[in-house]
């Protein structure tokens, strides 16, 4: 009787003893999830900076400060 599909190991991608694909698969979509939530977080904040730079808004900001105090 051969093993299902999901359980075949994967060529060239050795996983550890005992897990089946599939499981292996969801391990690794949590972790890939992971990291693009923290690069996507990354890239928006220097995407924000460099927005305010651009509009002049931390110019802004730093002469209402001055004028404030």
């Amino acid at each position: 009787m051969r093993p299902s599909p999901d359980c075949r190991p994967v060529v060239g991608a050795p996983t550890p003893k005992g897990t089946c694909r599939g499981c292996s698969s969801h391990v690794g979509q949590v972790e890939r999830d992971s990291l693009e939530r923290n690069f996507h977080r990354a890239v928006g904040r220097i995407l924000c900076r460099r927005l305010k730079y651009a509009t002049g808004y931390y110019k802004w900001q730093s002469g209402l400060a001055a004028t404030i105090h």
